[in-house]
């Protein structure tokens, strides 16, 4: 399954967002494997920081895809 949508905000390290936390549970089985798209703010203000993976690509049970150029 690939999901390349989400919404467009970062989260704390000690914060679980809902959607996380619905997707680990769907996939803890182990029997789908999901590619997450890590979002888009790689250019953000690091001083705030901002530029991090984006929820729900911070999933456990998921593959977290970036991009590059």
């Amino acid at each position: 399954v690939n999901l390349s949508l989400g919404p467009d905000y970062p989260i704390e390290d000690n914060d679980v967002n809902p959607w996380t936390a619905v997707l680990d549970d769907l996939l803890a089985d182990g029997n789908t494997l999901m590619t997450i798209a890590v979002g888009n703010e790689g250019d953000s203000d690091w001083d705030s920081g901002n530029a991090r993976v984006q929820v729900p690509s911070d999933a456990v049970n998921a593959l977290a895809v970036g991009a590059s150029n």
